[in-house]
């Protein structure tokens, strides 16, 4: 059975979060039957950030330490995955530090992608992604910043996964949350109603 691997900068349990109800209406596709569901909860984890300790054991090939030990295991079980679904808001214009700490963990030339010439080629070509995101911005806007080459969270996932060489990869984006959703009407500065509308539309076709 083939596995999945939900990686989630949010919190499991963070029923609040508006980027996690549109995560949990993307994971409720997922046939069981055909993958197995492995859930890495990025605030529950002690993710080591990398530095010259981590990147020392990556040259020798020796982990020793528990901060090695602790990047070796992220790195292996991350591989060992077919899927991957990244959950993550947009602070900041970029990704949460706990998501940007773990990419920099998992990735690691020579395992997932290495380098011909100058050139990158990823090693992950089997493999398929799925990017869950929202943004107090618009969709256009990060759009745009892509043109611009300005920071954008799912501008930096892309780039990420292309590394890897992953070409399989599905995006689940809502944008303008500070304020697409007001409903003048009800005076309500954040109706979930019409949100719940824009992710039951954007996820209803989804066959994972």
């Amino acid at each position: 059975m083939k596995k999945i691997l939900i990686i989630d900068a949010i919190g499991k349990d963070d029923k609040s979060s508006r980027t996690k109800i549109l995560a949990e209406a993307v994971i409720s596709k997922i046939d069981e039957t055909q993958y197995e569901i492995e859930y890495l909860d990025l605030t529950k984890e002690n993710i080591p950030f990398i530095d010259r300790e981590v990147v020392e054991a990556r040259k020798s090939q020796e982990y020793t330490s528990n901060k090695q030990k602790e990047a070796l295991k992220y790195l292996n079980q991350f591989e060992a995955a077919d899927k991957y679904i990244f959950i993550y808001q947009t602070w900041n214009w970029s990704v949460p530090a706990n998501m940007k700490a773990y990419v920099d963990l998992i990735m690691v030339s020579g395992h997932n992608f290495t380098y011909k010439g100058l050139k990158i080629v990823g090693l992950l070509e089997n493999k398929s992604v799925i990017l869950i995101n929202t943004t107090g911005g618009p969709i256009l806007g990060a759009k745009i910043g892509g043109l611009t080459n300005n920071l954008n969270g799912n501008i930096y996932m892309k780039k990420i996964v292309k590394i890897l060489g992953i070409k399989n990869v599905d995006v689940y984006a809502i944008g303008a949350m500070s304020y697409g959703f007001k409903n003048k009407e009800k005076n309500i500065s954040f109706d979930i109603d019409k949100y719940q509308e824009k992710v039951n539309k954007i996820t209803k076709n989804i066959i994972i």
